[in-house]
């Protein structure tokens, strides 16, 4: 009887000997694995929010493709609360319609214009022009039933693209063998001062052109 009780305890020792081993084995496994952790104090930045508007009297065009221009704008609180003293008339702003008016550079005194409507919540637009390699500068005003046009800002100068091929063909950009048959067709029927431009070093692109025209 005592052996047996002996033999039990001796058991009962190994178990929790074993118990502990095991578990300080998968503590140590578990420290060993465990990343260091690297306490660092990331302070935020700090930027200012952008206004949606800065209260000023401005007007910028840029150019989209040859033949459309688009135009943003903004007008002070100042401006439109002046715009009856400066037109002479009450409730002159909400009697008056805003527009874009169009000047195409001409070198004329008298320059080439044209409006477009817009609508007092409007900040930006895009102007359709249809002209390219023209010279373009853009009041933004007001303008009144009877034709009185009053501008409150003016744009910067703006030129539109050329919509063809250029003329100005060098050495530093010649034109890829592997287009020289689609510019060809291009060319096709065309005056031979059309192609005069073309440099000497381009006679494939030469022949091609007057291989389609005899097709």
């Amino acid at each position: 009887m005592l052996l047996l009780i002996a033999t039990l305890f001796l058991l009962l020792a190994l178990f929790l000997w074993y118990t502990s081993f095991k578990t300080g084995r998968f503590q140590r496994r578990s420290q060993k694995l465990r990343k260091p952790v690297i306490n660092l104090e990331i302070s935020k930045e700090i930027t200012p929010e952008l206004p949606e508007k800065y209260d000023t009297d401005e007007i910028v065009v840029m150019v989209k493709d040859p033949y459309w221009l688009f135009a943003y704008w903004e007008i002070s609180q100042q401006t439109k609360r002046d715009f009856d003293r400066r037109t002479g008339e009450r409730e002159a702003w909400s009697r008056s319609q805003p527009v874009l008016r169009i000047y195409e550079n001409t070198g004329s005194p008298e320059e080439a214009q044209f409006d477009v409507g817009i609508n007092d919540w409007a900040q930006s637009w895009y102007i359709k022009t249809g002209k390219p390699r023209a010279t373009y500068v853009i009041e933004l005003g007001r303008i009144f039933p009877d034709g009185r046009f009053f501008p409150l800002a003016q744009s910067n100068r703006v030129t539109t693209p050329p919509d063809d091929i250029s003329p100005t063909i060098d050495a530093d950009w010649p034109p890829l063998e592997a287009v020289w048959s689609s510019l060809a067709k291009d060319f096709s029927g065309a005056l031979p001062g059309k192609y005069q431009h073309l440099s000497s070093w381009a006679p494939g692109l030469l022949n091609a052109v007057k291989k389609e025209e005899k097709q």
